[in-house]
């Protein structure tokens, strides 16, 4: 209806734009730009001096620096709920409007949708994700959220100098890198929920495992992640929880990656969205 622009992906039959199609989607001190691909980057503040994550600027291979896993527990298999990093080639449908892009899959019974958007005043971005199990089997799954912290201009320049921790209230994870000018007390934050199960870890290493991508990280190939995080580590986040769909079920769950001025500030931010029906 005028609304939406729609790209059908499939890269089995050979279907991709001839070059990125971007969304842009902020208010005026916080914001992303998304393609047809993934998730794209993140900024707060000022989009070239604090990215939170990478912005690659490759019309060709256009990387990602953010991903939503979904894995099927009882067979090992997983795949990422846009076409890249770990689509493997399959269809989905990619829809950019005003303020918000939704991403459309479907993968042996089980139909992914997430949407992503930015509240009108608050510095996060909204990973929401819509799984409905479509067979007649009782279905274990579980969604993990990856994020590549930069927290600066640029991450070969940054990571040595970012620290992640584990809020111990919250359990979301924060972010911080001092040895920045301007933005130095400001806080980053990752955070997906409801969860019964979840496990946590802020390195990258262990995550995409040596010499690893994206692609097919190491962190798919275990039960769970490590909880690990703090200083001299290759930075990242993720975040894994369980999800257990009854035939025909439907449920959600909601990313959120986010700045503050301060960790208090992070966690009022977190406990907002995390409360029944903020997010819708």
């Amino acid at each position: 209806d005028g609304r939406e622009y729609v790209i059908v992906v499939d890269g089995q039959a050979g279907i991709w734009p001839p070059q990125p199609w971007s969304n842009v989607v902020a208010h005026p001190t916080f914001g992303f730009a998304a393609t047809e691909s993934g998730p794209g980057y993140t900024w707060s503040r000022n989009s070239h001096d604090n990215r939170l994550t990478p912005w690659a600027n490759d019309p060709v291979s256009d990387p990602q620096g953010e991903a939503l896993f979904i894995r099927d527990e009882d067979t090992g298999q997983f795949w990422s709920a846009t076409p890249q990093p770990a689509g493997f080639g399959g269809r989905y449908i990619v829809r950019h409007g005003q303020g918000y892009s939704t991403f459309d899959h479907e993968r042996n019974g089980l139909r992914s949708t997430l949407q992503l958007f930015v509240p009108p005043i608050d510095e996060v971005k909204i990973f929401y994700l819509t799984l409905r199990n479509e067979t007649a089997e009782r279905r274990r799954i579980t969604a993990t959220l990856y994020v590549e912290w930069v927290l600066g201009e640029n991450r070969s320049r940054s990571h040595l100098h970012v620290v992640t921790s584990e809020d111990a209230e919250t359990h979301a994870v924060f972010a911080r890198n001092a040895f920045r000018q301007e933005f130095s007390h400001r806080v980053a934050f990752l955070d997906l929920h409801p969860a019964d199960e979840r496990s946590v870890t802020g390195d990258r290493m262990e995550f995409l495992g040596r010499n690893g991508r994206l692609s097919k990280p190491a962190a798919m190939r275990r039960a769970s992640l490590s909880g690990r995080t703090g200083p001299a580590l290759d930075p990242c986040r993720a975040i894994q929880v369980a999800i257990d769909l009854a035939p025909s079920e439907t449920r959600t769950v909601a990313g959120l990656l986010g700045d503050a001025v301060d960790e208090q500030t992070a966690r009022d931010l977190i406990r907002k969205y995390r409360a029944d029906g903020s997010v819708q």
